[in-house]
């Protein structure tokens, strides 16, 4: 389950390394790699290759893997903000030992609003909010604060540091970190006579930083680090037996 919310973290963070600005960006494509601690609901040490793609249009459209495909309403020099979907692909029994005895989690498609807003010319601020529209009809939300720390034009070498905090309403809290009254009742299971009923609020805190490459005018390389810690139910669920959680995802690709 903090496996479906780092990894989306990772690719919009990526995602947003370059300044919010009106004009057209060329396209980015290539791979992501990342890697995982063990985390809840996450085979330990997963590490894992996904394709990556990056392009907004002139006319606001932008198509951005784990973002999903959407059109920005408000799109400036200085602030972004995007409408759009994607799909939050659930969690399966065989995810985890720890998830083996739990109801999947089914995926379902969501719909998300995005935003980016440079505060000055250091400090951007940024995050979504995604409800799911079948399955548990959860909200999520995140939202962070980051700091340009490098800017090097001669090695072409840019950074970024920053914190954010995750939000989930009580719905997908249940859903992830919840055991309900039919799975602690299961005979063998390990959360037999361990009903708990999740409630919202924050479930993640953490750092990351942001860095970027480029070779020439044609390639780049960036990525995230992230570290953090589980808040409320996350921490608290007997299904959680990690309570900080890190990753990292870098990505080789091309403009286009």
């Amino acid at each position: 389950m903090i496996k479906k919310i780092l990894l989306l973290g990772f690719i919009i963070d990526i995602g947003m390394v370059a300044p919010a600005i009106a004009e057209e960006q060329p396209g980015e494509w290539g791979a992501v790699i990342t890697y995982q601690a063990p985390q809840v609901g996450l085979r330990a040490n997963k590490a894992g290759i996904l394709p990556y793609f990056n392009k907004e249009w002139e006319n606001g459209w932008y198509a951005v893997v784990q973002q999903g495909i959407g059109k920005y309403v408000v799109n400036n020099d200085t602030t972004k903000v995007g409408v759009g979907g994607w799909v939050d692909f659930g969690r399966k029994t065989g995810d985890h030992s720890r998830v083996k005895d739990l109801t999947e989690v089914k995926a379902s498609p969501v719909i998300n609003i995005n935003f980016e807003t440079k505060m000055s010319d250091m400090l951007t601020t940024s995050g979504f909010i995604e409800r799911s529209l079948r399955e548990h009809k959860g909200i999520r939300a995140q939202i962070g604060i980051d700091s340009n720390i490098m800017a090097n034009t001669q090695s072409m070498i840019f950074l970024r540091a920053g914190i954010f905090a995750q939000y989930t309403d009580a719905k997908y809290a249940q859903a992830y970190y919840g055991v309900s009254a039919a799975d602690a009742a299961k005979t063998g299971s390990i959360y037999k006579d361990k009903k708990y009923d999740a409630k919202g609020g924050i479930d993640f805190i953490g750092v990351r930083l942001n860095g970027q490459k480029l070779f020439g005018d044609k390639y780049f390389m960036k990525g995230t680090l992230t570290v953090g810690s589980a808040q409320g139910s996350a921490k608290d669920s007997p299904i959680s037996n990690n309570k900080t959680h890190s990753g990292i995802a870098i990505v080789f690709g091309t403009y286009f």
